[in-house]
């Protein structure tokens, strides 16, 4: 079996939830197939990390994004993108004359599958091509960019974002009618895109800690613990809105307690919660796992986005509880008050935050039951033999008017 791997990143270094994803997916495909690997070299990236993937793959490729660079230049041309009503510009950031013939002339060697992160290959990839063809959707983008401009920026603001979400909107609600399979994170985002035999739900996942982690209570001070990539908007939105609307009402009832931010790229905003006291940013850590031992509890007040937090998961992972916003959880297969805590109102968030620092048995109990939710139900080495299960059973194709 031969299969074309089309990942918007390199994806190595598995420090971020996109990256995690795409490399686990790319290992179960190395299992069943012989890979041909063509991924986007986003900023960050770097080609060496290519070599620690050498033993998932055949042949390799490396594209810079379409919209790579800065200056006027680019400028102009995303606003002209933006103003484009045919194509959402989420996916003209990938495009290029020069990915299109490279997929073009790699389509030519039939390749039995094609496995693409990301609804951006469409615009790339030959149209008449009849091959198997899978489109991996981290987010659901046209609900991701909803909750966003629903609960951070005001309704009647940024008309250039509301029209990219209606781009997106029409865009994914004509999949359907494509002769492709989609695979999605959860049930919630098959449902955003019509069900269908044709859509698989491959989940997000972690790997279990090594070490043997207590799932007894932390002492005081309570830590509550956010870990994220800072750099991506909605992590940065949400330790903001943790900061600023929730922690100075936790510390009302507990006035020692802390706020620990654990992530890559915390930008200026991010990087100016930091007072050494209350609030500590760390910025990249070599090992998370020290920061969940201490932890009293993980916390993910995110209030846009899509996908499935690999950041629960991996709380839950370490025998932590968790606090998170609807948003946050949607795709977990858990129940509020057994698995985690939901609440989407600071207050609400803050009162279940404190609840937990106080009450050892409600502590316990949650997080048992979450370690053993993620067990049971969210281990990559679970995933991917879903993986290799949908990948190793080829299915009829219906032909749809597109």
């Amino acid at each position: 079996m031969r299969t074309l791997f089309i990942a918007d990143t390199v994806p190595y270094p598995l420090n971020s939830g996109s990256k995690q994803r795409d490399y686990h997916i790319l290992a179960a495909l190395a299992r069943i197939s012989e890979v041909t690997l063509v991924s986007f070299l986003q900023v960050g990236d770097d080609r060496a990390d290519l070599e620690r993937l050498r033993h998932l793959f055949k042949d390799s490729y490396m594209l810079a994004c379409g919209s790579a660079g800065s200056g006027l230049a680019q400028r102009v041309k995303h606003l002209v993108h933006s103003l484009d009503p045919t194509q959402p510009a989420l996916f003209r950031w990938y495009y290029s004359e020069e990915a299109a013939r490279l997929l073009g002339r790699l389509c030519a060697r039939s390749y039995d599958l094609i496995w693409a992160e990301k609804l951006f290959a469409l615009l790339l990839l030959p149209k008449d091509a009849d091959e198997r063809r899978v489109f991996d959707l981290h987010d659901i983008e046209s609900r991701r960019m909803f909750h966003r401009l629903k609960n951070v920026t005001p309704f009647h603001g940024k008309p250039l974002e509301w029209l990219e979400y209606r781009k997106l909107l029409r865009f994914e609600r004509r999949l359907a009618r494509l002769p492709y399979e989609l695979t999605v994170c959860s049930q919630a985002d098959k449902e955003a895109l019509g069900g269908g035999p044709q859509i698989t739900v491959i989940p997000n996942g972690v790997d279990m800690p090594a070490g043997s982690y207590s799932r007894a209570l932390v002492k005081q001070p309570p830590i509550f613990l956010f870990v994220g990539t800072m750099s991506y908007a909605p992590n940065a939105d949400a330790a903001e809105f943790f900061a600023r609307s929730i922690l100075p009402r936790i510390q009302k009832e507990i006035p020692e307690a802390q706020f620990q931010i654990a992530g890559r790229d915390p930008g200026p905003r991010v990087a100016r919660l930091h007072d050494g006291r209350s609030i500590l940013v760390t910025g990249e850590v070599p090992d998370v796992g020290p920061y969940w031992a201490g932890a009293t509890a993980g916390v993910a007040p995110i209030r846009f986005g899509g996908g499935t937090r690999i950041k629960i998961l991996e709380a839950m992972s370490y025998g932590r509880p968790v606090v998170s916003t609807h948003v946050g959880a949607e795709g977990i297969e858990g129940t509020d008050g057994e698995h985690f805590l939901l609440a989407d109102e600071p207050a609400e968030f803050a009162a279940a935050c404190v609840r937990l620092a106080r009450d050892n048995a409600q502590w316990e109990r949650i997080a048992e039951r979450g370690h053993l939710l993620v067990r049971e139900r969210y281990e990559w080495r679970q995933i991917e033999r879903e993986v290799e299960r949908l990948a190793a059973t080829p299915r009829a194709k219906d032909v749809h008017a597109v």
